[in-house]
């Protein structure tokens, strides 16, 4: 299957990445991202596999480590983002006011792991206007990213089990998630911790054209992933 959409998305990212590099790096490396900008608005391709994790079915439970709490965050700790390279505290806050769940595993009391859980909606670029609408039953893991002091500790597979768990008791049916083809680590992970590779989808994006193809397999969050991307 193969379509063609015009779209313009990602507009906020991209000013929250230049804003946040010139706090880093100072006012000379806005030349190097406004080069990277003509870049990828002159041409894109993306690869993305996506995975799914049946809720209805037994599936492997991480516990969390030893000294790790997982908490659902308030408003008040979008700041800890901060640490990490993701998306900005401001960006945070209006995620939660949408509906969508960050998700913060602390060791010692300190910002080990963050992702999102993504309700109703998710951002996706292949999508057109960049959200991909979502059915009550299924939700989308997004944005995972690991403090770099903690990494290979099992924390995001153990953080990912977790939230499984408690979306299964609030009646959830499936979590989704789509990675970079060319991202093997965290594709293993989430294999270890129950998902499977359901879709493979591909955006491009050639001056105004934007093209998207699709490669699906069977079941309800495939069918429904492929439908909204082809829209």
């Amino acid at each position: 299957m193969k379509t063609e959409y015009i779209a313009m998305n990602g507009i906020s990212a991209r000013l929250e990445r230049i804003q946040k590099k010139v706090r880093e790096d100072g006012i000379g490396s806005i030349a190097k991202i406004a080069a990277e900008r003509v870049r990828d608005e002159v041409s894109l391709d993306e690869t993305h596999v996506w995975y799914e994790l049946r809720l209805d079915r037994d599936f492997p439970v991480r516990e969390m480590p030893e000294n790790t709490e997982l908490v659902r965050a308030a408003e008040s700790q979008a700041d800890l983002l901060s640490e990490l390279d993701t998306v900005s505290p401001e960006t945070a806050r209006e995620r939660m006011r949408a509906g969508h769940d960050l998700w913060l595993s602390l060791l010692g009391g300190e910002l080990a792991f963050a992702c999102w859980i993504f309700n109703g909606s998710a951002p996706v670029l292949a999508a057109p206007g960049g959200w991909m609408e979502l059915p009550p039953e299924i939700v989308c893991l997004e944005d995972s990213i690991a403090s770099t002091t903690v990494r290979g500790r099992g924390i995001g597979p153990a953080t990912w089990s977790q939230i499984a768990l408690q979306a299964r008791e609030s009646g959830i049916e499936s979590i989704i998630t789509k990675i970079r083809d060319f991202n093997v680590p965290p594709r293993k992970s989430v294999v270890k911790v129950g998902f499977e590779e359901i879709v493979t989808s591909r955006y491009r994006r050639k001056g105004l054209m934007r093209y998207a193809s699709v490669k699906s397999g069977e079941g309800r969050a495939a069918e429904w992933i492929t439908d909204q991307l082809m829209l």
